[in-house]
């Protein structure tokens, strides 16, 4: 919302006429919420999209254009509601705060409220770095994929991640849903002053010191696919497990979401400074 309601709709132009879909903003709030379906030939996935960063200014209205602010209300209502339309339901999230290697206690609540509600998966960005990644109640949950094409040279934005996310019917579920069954996690350095915007898979001593940090209890280890360094995780054991060193307990953080709003990161106020 930079440049405003006519770079908002400029954009969503852009990205159908490159056959792209977009979520999480509009010319009003109920066009912000809405869910996009994608259909494939294994069944159809539900994508949603939420803001939760300053300036408020920008979030979407009943009257004004903007992006979609991840009330807890709303979060609850979409993800339900777009689950009956797809097999799969994914929310994304922008939120967090810049730099920080640990989500902030609302993220871990606003995740956990969307896969309770339906979700299979949540991607979270806007913190620069990677974040932890959760197997919560059959759901998949990454924090922060970290950077990957960024307009900077600072040095403390010099990792990111691709992933690679199966879903799939059966593994004891009788709903005919899609399920997340694989996770592959690709390490890259995104470090522009030698890679020039172009984002280049770690491989060796950079992917296993990248990996150090990201001991999970369902990984299976260090793989190499086509001379690719890939972190496998296994998704076929039940129950909820912090991938990340974090404990994925309903009641972790005091009990169930509901009801609760979702406090605005402050961490955007300096805009771009420091990034």
């Amino acid at each position: 919302m930079d440049y405003g309601l006519l770079g908002l709709t400029d954009t969503i132009a852009a990205l159908k006429t490159h056959g792209i879909a977009s979520a999480g903003a509009g010319t009003d709030l109920s066009e912000a919420r809405r869910a996009v379906v994608i259909e494939t030939a294994s069944g159809s996935v539900a994508f949603l999209a939420y803001s939760n960063t300053f300036p408020k200014e920008f979030y979407a209205d009943h009257d004004a254009p903007g992006t979609a602010y991840g009330y807890a209300e709303y979060v609850r209502s979409d993800v339900a509601n777009a689950s009956k339309l797809a097999d799969a339901v994914v929310v994304s999230f922008h939120w967090g705060g810049e730099r920080l290697k640990e989500p902030k206690d609302y993220q871990r609540r606003l995740a956990r409220l969307a896969i309770d509600s339906g979700a299979e998966v949540v991607v979270g960005h806007h913190p620069h770095v990677v974040q932890t990644v959760e197997y919560y109640r059959g759901g998949v949950i990454l924090y922060s994929l970290g950077n990957y094409v960024f307009g900077t040279f600072s040095l403390g934005r010099v990792e990111g991640m691709l992933v690679r996310l199966g879903l799939a019917r059966g593994g004891g579920d009788e709903s005919g849903a899609l399920r997340p069954r694989s996770l592959e996690v690709i390490p890259l350095d995104v470090e522009n002053r030698r890679v020039k915007f172009a984002p280049v898979p770690l491989n060796g001593a950079g992917a296993e010191a990248f990996f150090e940090e990201l001991v999970y209890e369902r990984s299976i280890g260090l793989a190499n696919q086509n001379n690719l360094s890939v972190f496998v995780f296994d998704l076929k054991k039940t129950g909820s497990t912090a991938l990340g060193g974090v404990e994925a307990e309903r009641d972790a953080l005091g009990g169930s979401s509901a009801g609760e709003e979702f406090l605005v990161d402050k961490d955007c106020r300096d805009g771009w400074k420091g990034v």
